[in-house]
C-alpha cells in the first residue's frame, strides 16, 4: 500500500491513479514541465486535502470513489481545480464544469504544462468569483433596502431577502415574477403597471411613491427607485430596482400631520368662539350673533353655507335663527320654518340626539331629504344643548357632493359644545328682547313698540307717498264677560281675539295689544276702503265662532287713513274717534273715521 500523499503547499499536484506505471509516468511528465514534487496515490482514501493545489485523476475503476473524493476536497477547497482523464466517451457524470478539465485519454507531455496552468488559471479565476459572490450576497444581504434586477419585460431576474422581508413574498417566489406583482394593491396595479413599462421603454431612471400591501393585508409605504444596470456581466437592457421602506416615516408624517392640523383646527376654533364671544360681550343683536356662528361653522368646514336653527316647540319644525352662505343658491332667510320631516341632517339630529351628515342628497329616494330646505348636494348638523336640553342645531352645507371632509361631523360637533354658551347668551338676549317688545297674554307687539313702530312706518309712508291705515279693535262689554264668568276667562277671549287677529292680518302687518281689551292693527299699502274690508274680515271672524267659557263676543272696530302732515297721535285720534262712533252706534260694526283735510 502506498504511503498517503500529503502536498506541502497550495501549488503542490496530486495524482490520483491505481495503476503505478501511469502514475510515475504522468509524474515524471509534470516534472518534465516544471511541476516537480507531485504527490501520487492509487487509492483515493490515501489522499489527503491538506494543501491541493490541482488534481489530476484518472477514474477508470474508481469512478465514484474519485469523484466523491473531489466532493469532499472542495469541501475545504472549493475553488480546488481537476485535470480528469477521461476514458473515451466524455466527462464523467458529476464533473464540474467551472473548475474540472476533462481529457479524452492521456495527454501528450507537450501540452501537460499548458493544461496544468490553464486548469490552474481556472482555479483561481473561480475562487476570485466565489469570493465576488460571497461579498455580493453580504452585501445584498445587509441592505437595509429592497433589491431587485428586472429584466426589460419587468420580470425579476433577481432579489434580495429584504425585498421578501417587505413584500411577505418568499424570495423563490419573487424571482421569476412578472408584472403586475402580488404585492402591488389590486386598486392600483393597472397604474403600477403602466408606469413601470413607460420606464422600463425609456430607459428612465427615477424615484417613485408606492404602496406595497403585504399578504397580510398590512400595506407598507416605499420609495421604489429604477436605473439601468450598467455592467458588463449582466444582460443587455436589465434594470436595478431598489426599495426602500419609509412605512415608519409615513406614520411619523402622518402623526406630525394629523397634529399639525388639530393643532390648527384647535387654533381656528378659538379664533372663531372668540369672535362669537366678543360679539355676545358687545350685546349685538341675538340676529347678528347668531349670523355671526353660521359664518363661524362655514368657515370651520370650508364650505359654501352654514346655519343655526332652533327646534320649535311642536317638535315638527325648527326656526331658522341665523345663516351665511357664499352663494345664491343656498341661501335662506332667518326666521324660515325648517320641517323636520324625512332624512334631513337636522331631522336626525332632533330625532337622535347625535350629529348626522348626508353626502351626496341626489342619491336619496325623492322626498327623503324633505322640504323647505335649501338645495343642497351635502350637508352635516350637530346638537346644540342649553342646560342638558336639545336646544336646536348648527349645520353646515355644501353644494358639491361629497363636499364634506371626513372629519367634519367630529369638528362641527366639538364646535357645536363649546359655542353653545355664545348660543345661550343670544338666546337670552332675545327673550329679553322679546319679554320686552311682546304683550305677555298674547304674545302681541305691546304698547311701546306699537308706539316706535307706528311713527316708523308714517315717516316711510309720507317719504314714499303710499297709503296706510290704522284700525283700533275693542272688545264690546267686556267687564261683562269679566264680572260674569270672571278674569281667567276675560284673558282667555284676549287671547282667543289675538289669534284672530293674526289669522286674519297679513305677515307685514303690526298688530299690538295696546290696553286691556284695545286692540291696534296697522295697515300699510292700503287705502281706507280696504281698510274697511279687513276690519269687515275681523268681525266675521269674531263672530263666526263662540269663544271658550264666554260664548259669543263682539267687537267694534274704528278705520283711519293717514293724513299728510298727520303724526302718530293725530292718526290715533281719528281712528279712535271711528272706534267711538261704533260704539255709539251700537257696538259689532266697524266705522271709517272721516279723512283729514290736507292744511298748507
Amino acid at each position: 500500500m502506498t504511503s498517503p500523499a500529503r502536498p506541502s503547499g497550495p501549488s503542490r499536484i496530486v495524482v490520483l491513479d491505481p495503476d503505478p506505471r501511469w502514475r510515475r509516468r504522468l509524474g515524471r511528465a509534470l516534472a518534465a514541465a516544471g511541476h516537480s514534487g507531485a504527490a501520487t496515490a492509487g487509492d483515493p482514501a490515501d489522499v489527503t486535502s491538506a494543501g491541493a493545489g490541482l488534481v489530476v485523476v484518472r477514474p477508470s475503476g474508481h469512478g465514484a470513489a474519485v469523484l466523491a473524493l473531489l466532493r469532499s476536497l472542495r469541501r475545504d477547497l472549493p475553488s480546488l481545480p481537476a485535470l480528469i482523464v477521461a476514458p473515451a466517451g466524455g466527462a464523467p457524470e458529476g464533473a464540474d464544469p467551472e473548475l474540472d478539465v476533462v481529457l479524452d485519454g492521456p495527454p501528450e507531455p507537450a501540452l501537460l504544462g499548458p493544461l496544468v496552468r490553464a486548469a490552474r488559471a481556472a482555479g483561481a479565476l473561480h475562487g476570485r468569483l466565489a469570493a465576488e459572490r460571497e461579498r455580493f450576497a453580504a452585501l445584498r444581504s445587509s441592505l437595509q433596502d429592497g433589491l431587485s434586477v428586472l429584466a426589460p419585460d419587468g420580470r425579476m431576474l433577481d432579489a434580495n431577502d429584504r425585498l421578501a422581508e417587505i413584500t411577505g413574498v418568499p424570495l423563490e417566489r419573487l424571482i421569476g415574477a412578472r408584472p403586475p406583482f402580488d404585492f402591488w394593491p389590486r386598486d392600483l396595479r393597472a397604474s403600477y403597471g403602466r408606469r413601470l413599462a413607460r420606464a422600463l421603454e425609456g430607459g428612465a431612471t427615477g424615484e417613485d411613491d408606492r404602496v406595497y400591501r403585504r399578504p397580510d393585508g398590512d400595506e407598507r409605504h416605499v420609495i421604489v427607485s429604477l436605473a439601468p444596470l450598467r455592467t458588463g456581466c449582466a444582460a443587455r437592457g436589465a434594470f436595478v430596482s431598489t426599495v426602500k421602506d419609509v412605512t415608519a416615516r409615513f406614520a411619523a408624517e402622518e402623526d406630525l400631520r394629523r397634529s399639525e392640523e388639530a393643532h390648527r383646527h384647535l387654533a381656528e376654533q378659538q379664533a372663531a368662539l372668540a369672535r362669537v364671544a366678543a360679539a355676545v360681550a358687545a350685546g349685538e343683536a341675538p340676529e347678528s350673533v347668531f349670523a355671526k356662528v353660521a359664518h363661524e361653522v362655514a368657515c370651520l368646514l370650508r364650505v359654501e353655507a352654514g346655519g343655526v336653527a332652533r327646534f320649535d316647540p311642536d317638535g315638527l319644525t325648527a326656526t331658522l335663527l341665523g345663516a351665511w352662505t357664499s352663494i345664491d343658491t343656498l341661501r335662506l332667510d332667518p326666521g324660515t320654518a325648517l320641517p323636520l320631516t324625512g332624512e334631513s341632517v337636522t331631522a336626525t339630529v332632533r330625532r337622535t340626539g347625535r350629529p348626522a351628515r348626508i353626502d351626496d342628497y341626489g342619491s336619496l329616494p325623492p322626498g327623503a331629504a324633505g322640504d323647505g330646505h335649501a338645495p343642497r348636494r351635502s350637508s352635516v348638523a350637530a346638537p346644540v344643548r342649553i342646560g342638558g336640553r336639545l336646544w336646536g342645531t348648527v349645520g353646515a352645507l355644501s353644494d358639491r357632493p361629497a363636499g364634506l371632509a371626513p372629519d367634519a361631523e367630529e369638528k362641527l360637533a366639538d364646535f357645536a359644545e363649546l359655542v353653545a354658551l355664545g348660543i345661550a347668551g343670544a338666546e337670552a338676549r332675545m327673550q329679553l328682547t322679546t319679554l320686552a317688545e311682546t304683550d305677555a297674554l298674547t304674545g302681541l307687539a305691546n304698547r311701546r313698540v306699537f308706539d316706535e313702530c307706528l311713527a316708523a312706518a308714517l315717516a316711510g309712508t309720507h317719504a314714499a307717498g303710499s297709503p296706510l291705515c290704522l284700525i283700533l279693535v275693542d272688545i264690546d262689554h267686556f267687564k261683562r264677560v269679566n264680572d260674569t264668568f270672571g278674569h281667567e276667562a276675560g284673558d282667555g277671549v284676549i287671547r282667543e281675539l289675538a289669534a284672530r287677529l293674526r289669522q286674519v292680518s297679513r305677515s307685514g302687518d303690526l298688530v299690538a295689544r295696546i290696553g286691556g281689551e284695545e286692540f291696534a292693527w296697522v295697515v300699510a299699502g292700503v287705502g281706507l276702503e280696504g281698510a274697511r274690508e279687513v276690519a269687515s274680515r275681523l268681525l266675521g271672524a269674531v263672530r263666526c265662532r263662540a269663544f271658550p267659557v264666554a260664548g259669543r263676543v263682539t267687537i267694534s272696530a274704528g278705520v283711519a287713513e293717514a293724513a299728510e302732515g298727520d303724526d302718530d297721535a293725530a292718526l290715533r285720534r281719528r281712528a279712535d274717534a271711528a272706534l267711538y262712533e261704533a260704539k255709539r252706534r251700537g257696538r259689532d260694526r266697524a266705522e271709517v273715521a272721516v279723512p283729514a283735510v290736507a292744511t298748507a
